[in-house]
């Protein structure tokens, strides 16, 4: 169980520490579209995200996959620029659009979480002890880091909720702001990894 624990700690230092500001800015402009009305749905993205994140962690832990850590961090600002690009063509009418739209940012979320998670994957391989508790290990690294998300996520939509309301500015506009700023910081992020 203390393994477990210690686990479940380093999936939550994994989102709260100055390595995750990539992680921490996808969730900023994943965020961006969504209010309080739609917790529901953005919670589900956040654990799509965690799904994609674990998949691949799984695999790169266990050692089923290559070293792929410098390309995968090259990646990262690129989950980050397609989500603000989707953001600021996602239609806010059309329903039938809207439904299709939902199918494409659930996949686009689950597929950014894999390339985070082949990033840290094969990083962490090296400090998950291997034995009978490593499976358990993996589910409480990956319990924290859902749980860390979802407090970011709170955290964002709370800040979003008072910035809105003292600025009086319609979700459209935040979306689109929002979206530009994490546009501007991948592409810094970008530059700075290559």
């Amino acid at each position: 169980m203390n393994q477990i624990l210690q686990a479940f700690s380093e999936g939550m230092a994994h989102i709260f520490c100055l390595d995750a500001v990539d992680h921490i800015l996808f969730l900023l402009v994943l965020c961006a579209s969504y209010d309080y009305s739609m917790l529901k749905r953005i919670f589900w993205l956040v654990t799509a995200f965690t799904i994609g994140h674990a998949f691949t962690f799984v695999l790169s832990a266990l050692g089923y996959t290559p070293s792929v850590r410098s390309w995968a961090e090259i990646m990262i600002p690129f989950t980050i620029l397609i989500t603000a690009i989707v953001n600021w063509y996602k239609p806010e009418r059309q329903k039938d659009l809207i439904e299709k739209g939902k199918t494409l940012i659930y996949l686009l979320t689950i597929s950014c979480g894999s390339i985070h998670g082949l990033a840290i994957g094969s990083m962490i391989r090296i400090k998950l002890d291997p034995g009978e508790n490593f499976i358990s290990q993996l589910l409480g690294f990956n319990l924290g880091v859902e749980v860390a998300q979802i407090a970011v996520v709170v955290l964002i939509l709370a800040t979003q909720r008072s910035l809105r309301g003292l600025l009086r500015i319609k979700l459209v506009h935040w979306k689109i702001g929002v979206s530009g700023i994490g546009f501007g910081a991948a592409l810094l992020i970008l530059l700075d990894t290559l």
